[in-house]
């Protein structure tokens, strides 16, 4: 069976989570993505080795001194070999290594060069210093996570990396399909700010209209106020019980049928009536079950309900082993280890795993062996690995 992005050439230079995803997407669906990085970059990697054992699987390392002319020639090769070049390096990086997209396109105007930066390319803070926190932050993400009475919450994970990741995943293949008809590349122009911004649900749409600002609310949700997180003998439950199909469900399921005799609700104040009767059904009666007997007891009467799961957890739930998300791999720093597998279920060219993470440099020799004559094979001999 042939991967639907066999034969495609990713070239990924990075300094954080986004590019590495993006990379990680292409590769499961079978592009041959090289990462290159420096000494300084191996000893102080980012994204961090941990994260790096599931991003980096799939792929190939090789290790450059861009300060060197050889690390250089080593560059430019790769960037004369590459299809798509996906870039989130820092600014100082930037200009250390001598990576110019414009040059690079106009030396080959069919390369797809994606850049991710926090803000932008250009502007009066396409240089700015930004971290995932510092887009959150920026991007009012913060501002409506946690409980009202605490202050903004970070999210557990750096989101803003991880959905401009997918992103870039999206715009890299629509990129390919122009030049496809074209034959042209072209540049993408990523951001943090932007992508995050468009992952805050109808927060900001809401605020267009009305100019109304939306209130941290923990654990709920304001505009679906059956929503809602319980404790339980042994832990804590979450359930969705919104709307006049599931309300009544809940009430047999929980043995009070007489409260599925409630009107219709349609006004927002009788929503937030709805839900505090959610709650005031739910919270005795979940103190006298376990976790599981909830979940089975909701579930078996078409609720959502879940168990709120530790890692722990996690790793039991079925629908994992069945889909294939956790893969064993050998690595060649820590032997055998459990990764994620490939979120991309397609029918007939699903994303795989095909091998584990690179050390850094692993593949220096056999990469520079595969790019062209003369400048190539110049580095090759010289290379740092």
């Amino acid at each position: 069976m042939a991967d639907a992005l066999a034969g495609l050439r990713v070239l990924e230079l990075r300094q954080g989570i986004a590019a590495a995803y993006c990379g990680m997407l292409l590769s499961d669906l079978g592009a041959d993505v090289v990462i290159a990085i420096d000494r300084v970059m191996a000893e102080d990697p980012d994204p961090p080795l941990a994260a790096q054992l599931y991003l980096d699987r799939n792929k190939r390392s090789v290790l450059l001194d861009p300060a060197a002319e050889n690390g250089q020639q080593l560059l430019l090769a790769l960037a004369g070999w590459a299809d798509v070049a996906v870039e989130e390096l820092l600014p100082d990086t930037r200009a250390r290594w001598h990576v110019d997209p414009d040059l690079w396109r106009r030396a080959r105007p069919d390369l797809i060069y994606a850049s991710i930066t926090p803000f932008g390319r250009t502007g009066p803070d396409a240089d700015r210093p930004a971290s995932d926190l510092i887009v959150q932050a920026l991007s009012g993400f913060m501002n409506i996570t946690g409980f009202p009475e605490d202050p903004p919450t970070r999210s557990g994970t750096s989101l803003s990396e991880y959905y401009t990741g997918v992103a870039t995943g999206v715009a890299v293949l629509a990129a390919l399909r122009h030049r496809d008809r074209t034959g042209r590349g072209q540049l993408l122009d990523m951001a943090l700010l932007d992508t995050l911004l468009t992952a805050m649900e109808g927060v900001p749409d809401t605020f267009f209209r009305t100019r109304e600002l939306r209130p941290r609310t923990g654990n709920s949700n304001p505009l679906f106020p059956g929503y809602g997180f319980y404790e339980a003998k042994d832990g804590h439950v979450a359930t969705a019980i919104q709307g006049v199909n599931i309300w009544p469900r809940f009430c047999i399921a929980i043995d009070r049928p007489e409260l599925a005799e409630r009107p219709e609700f349609t006004s927002q104040a009788d929503q937030d009536r709805w839900g505090a009767a959610v709650s005031a059904a739910l919270i005795p009666w979940c103190l006298e079950h376990t976790r599981a007997e909830i979940v089975e007891r909701l579930v078996a009467f078409g609720v959502p309900a879940a168990p709120v799961n530790t890692l722990a957890d996690v790793i039991h739930e079925p629908p994992l082993a069945d889909r294939g998300m956790l893969v064993e791999v050998d690595d060649p720093r820590r032997g055998r280890i459990t990764i994620t597998g490939s979120p991309l279920h397609l029918s007939e060219t699903p994303g795989r795993v095909r091998r584990a993470a690179p050390a850094p440099g692993q593949d220096s020799r056999e990469v520079t062996a595969e790019l062209r004559p003369g400048t190539a094979a110049r580095a090759a001999a010289q290379s740092p690995a």
